[in-house]
C-alpha cells in the first residue's frame, strides 16, 4: 500500500514539474513575441530565468535552513542523553556539543554565502564577469581556520581519551574517596544491538 502512495506522489510530482516547465516555455514566448511586436529588443531570456533562479535560490536557502535547524533541535535531545552513564560521559558529551556547535556554524555560514553568490552573481546582460584566477591570502585563510578547527577538536579527544583510559587514573575527583592504593579491574565490555557482554 506504501509504495503504491510513494509511486502516485512521485508520477503526480513529475507531471506537475512537467507542466510547470511547460507554462515557463509559453511564459517566455509570449513575453518575446510583445517585446518584438512593441520594438522592444530589450527582453533578455537569459536575464529573466536567472533572476527567477536567483529568487528561488534565496527560498530554498530561508527552507533548507528552516528544515535543517528544526530537524537538529527536535532529534537533538534524542542523540545526547541528559544524564551521562559513565565517570567521563560528561566529558564525552561535552565534546560532542563542542564539535557540533563548530560544525552547525561553518555550515551555516558556508550555505549563507553559497546562495547569496549565486545570487548576487546571477546573469545580468550588462554585466561584465571579472576574472579572478587566484590569491594567497584567501588560499591561506580557508586552510588555517579549518586546520585551527581541526586542531582544537582534536587536542580535547586526546584528553578525553587520555583521562578515560589511563590505567592510573584516579577516582578521588569523582567520589571524594582515594582508591589509589587499590589494584583497579580490567574489564572487557562489548556493546551489542539488544545487551551486553561482560
Amino acid at each position: 500500500m506504501y509504495a503504491f502512495i510513494i509511486l502516485s506522489v512521485l508520477i503526480l510530482l513529475f507531471t506537475a514539474f512537467f507542466f510547470i516547465g511547460k507554462i515557463s516555455e509559453t511564459s517566455t514566448a509570449i513575453r518575446k513575441a510583445n517585446a518584438s511586436d512593441e520594438g522592444d529588443d530589450s527582453y533578455d531570456d537569459m536575464e529573466h530565468v536567472s533572476n527567477i533562479n536567483g529568487y528561488l535560490s534565496l527560498l530554498f536557502m530561508v527552507g533548507f535552513l528552516f528544515l535543517s535547524f528544526y530537524g537538529t533541535l527536535h532529534y537533538l535531545p534524542r542523540m545526547i542523553p541528559r544524564l551521562a552513564n559513565s565517570v567521563h560521559g560528561q566529558e564525552l558529551d561535552k565534546m560532542f556539543m563542542m564539535t557540533y556547535y563548530i560544525t552547525a556554524s561553518i555550515f551555516l555560514i558556508t550555505h549563507i554565502v553559497l546562495f547569496a553568490f549565486v545570487f548576487m552573481y546571477r546573469y545580468r546582460r550588462n554585466r561584465k564577469a571579472y576574472f579572478f584566477s587566484h590569491s594567497n591570502t584567501l588560499e591561506i585563510v580557508w586552510t588555517t581556520i579549518p586546520a585551527l578547527a581541526m586542531a582544537y577538536l582534536v587536542y580535547n579527544g586526546l584528553i578525553a581519551w587520555n583521562e578515560t583510559f589511563t590505567k592510573d587514573n584516579s577516582f578521588t575527583e569523582y567520589f571524594g574517596n582515594d582508591y589509589s592504593d587499590q589494584t583497579p579491574i580490567t574489564m572487557e565490555v562489548t556493546g551489542y544491538q539488544f545487551g551486553w557482554k561482560v
